[in-house]
């Protein structure tokens, strides 16, 4: 759509719809049945007159059928027909997953890793997505955090080659939008995210002004140079501040100093916690100080959708709330949303993921990503020794680690036992798990079942020992499979203690 059609297209909007633009949900929040509906927008406290088709954006919805059914009824349904926007978590890739970015930066190839993200990018346009939340490029010094692993690490210009080939990969050429087989990248979390202070998960960041420019937002600011679409808030203080409330951070630096005029996306209930960090009275306030730091959409809660109507007749409000339905609506017309509201979604190779050249790369990142730090000739394995492989991940499928869980497969994988039986005699194999790795499935609630079959049944502690201590005895070589089960890195998962787990060192 060309430019004078899409501000007329802007004019026509009420001031309803213009806020209702600015609202991102989850998609859990808005399917039922496969089909839209309105009542668990109220256990969100959202306004009962708000038209669920008329919002912006929808996240975390990673079934492309579902996303036909989402594009359908906000069409059928939108006054203006105004295509709504998939937003996702793909932090590592869509199906195919890659080494974490920690592991990818390491590897210092940022042709393969600009491949990756364009394979990823790939299989998002085939199911539908338009936006994915990637990269991370907070800078991160304090191994305690929890994140480390969504990371490129500590280095600046290790960061900085990271950003520019990862963006590049996702969104392609831009001289006419993003093009097939492409989607929007955006980077995360500005600014300072990664460094909290004692490596604890959302909390305060103090640093000089010297240390913020020259080190920590080089990052955000190579991704901006590569034009970066979209850009998402920090749950974080930093230097006082909260910055997703900071017109300082997201107008003058952000836009202004970088140059930044695309889509700025709250970090989940972001602008509702402008109140909890103290900066503000209530949440009436934050909608306010959200809007004037120039933040588009408000993630998963109803502070814009309650409070800009009485807010915008204030018409410096009412000024900032059409820039920032303006930018949301160029993106969607950036990604061809308005003349292919099914973008990626009605073609031979809709759906498609797992493609045989999808996982040689994968393999190939993975090999480049490797650090063999001793090798006392042990390696190469030998196919006439016996092998004692101990530890939970022989066997176990859970191996893809956190962010993958929200479009990664467990059941996607190969486990360790399986790959080396194609290459070993099975009587040269001894697989013994040495622990459980879970102490109860309870935990997962209804994907329990599903979580016990991908790894194992739980068994007495002391047998698994037993049998652990026999393996080694009888073997040749031992493979230990060590290291952090899922659900302990990522967010949330901040530690004390960097070690590993208590069972791990036992069997040691």
């Amino acid at each position: 759509m060309d430019s004078k059609k899409l501000k007329e297209l802007f004019q026509q909007l009420t001031p309803e719809e213009k806020i209702a633009q600015t609202i991102q949900l989850n998609g859990s929040l808005v399917i039922e049945n496969e089909v839209m509906t309105t009542g668990p927008m109220q256990d969100l406290g959202l306004p009962p007159n708000l038209k669920i088709h008329e919002i912006g954006s929808i996240y975390n919805v990673n079934d492309y059928q579902k996303l036909i059914q989402l594009q359908r009824e906000t069409l059928a349904h939108s006054r203006l027909k105004i295509p709504m926007l998939f937003m996702s978590d793909v932090i590592y890739g869509f199906r195919t997953i890659f080494p974490i970015p920690l592991a990818q930066a390491g590897s210092y190839d940022f042709n393969l890793i600009g491949q990756a993200a364009e394979m990823t990018a790939k299989e998002c346009y085939q199911n539908g997505l338009h936006v994915i939340f990637s990269p991370m490029l907070d800078l991160v010094r304090d191994p305690r955090w929890g994140r480390v692993m969504e990371s490129p690490g500590e280095d600046v210009y290790t960061a900085k080659r990271f950003a520019k080939s990862v963006v590049t990969g996702y969104q392609g050429n831009l001289d006419q939008g993003v093009a097939e087989n492409h989607v929007a990248a955006c980077i995360k979390h500005f600014a300072g995210y990664g460094a909290p202070e004692a490596g604890r998960e959302y909390n305060t960041v103090d640093m000089s002004n010297q240390r913020l420019f020259n080190e920590y937002l080089q990052p955000y600011q190579a991704a901006i140079e590569a034009q970066a679409l979209l850009v998402m808030t920090a749950f974080n203080i930093l230097n006082g501040e909260p910055a997703t409330g900071s017109r300082w951070l997201n107008r003058e630096i952000l836009r202004e100093r970088f140059g930044f005029d695309g889509v700025l996306v709250s970090d989940h209930a972001a602008i509702k916690e402008l109140v909890p960090h103290g900066f503000v009275k209530d949440e009436r306030e934050a909608a306010q100080k959200g809007l004037e730091a120039g933040v588009d959409f408000d993630m998963m809660t109803s502070v814009y959708a309650t409070h800009l109507p009485e807010l915008i007749k204030q018409p410096e409000l009412a000024a900032l709330l059409d820039e920032a339905v303006w930018r949301i609506l160029v993106l969607k017309n950036q990604l061809g949303l308005f003349e292919e509201p099914y973008r990626g979604l009605k073609t031979q190779q809709t759906g498609e993921v797992l493609s045989d050249k999808a996982k040689e790369l994968a393999v190939k990142l993975v090999e480049k990503s490797c650090v063999l730090l001793k090798n006392e000739d042990s390696l190469p394995l030998k196919k006439d020794q016996t092998v004692a492989v101990i530890g939970p991940y022989g066997e176990s499928r859970l191996t893809l680690g956190f962010w993958a869980s929200v479009s990664g497969k467990p059941q996607d994988t190969i486990p360790l036992k399986t790959g080396l039986l194609q290459h070993f005699a099975p009587e040269n194999l001894i697989f013994a798990r040495g622990y459980n790795l879970f102490d109860s499935y309870e935990q997962f609630g209804p994907l329990k079942a599903g979580i016990e079959q991908l790894n194992g049944p739980i068994e007495p502690e002391d047998q698994l020992l037993l049998e652990a201590m026999e393996a080694a005895e009888a073997a040749e070589v031992i493979v230990l499979t060590f290291g952090e089960q899922f659900l302990e890195s990522g967010e949330g998962a901040s530690k004390a203690h960097l070690q590993l787990p208590l069972k791990q060192i036992r069997l040691i």
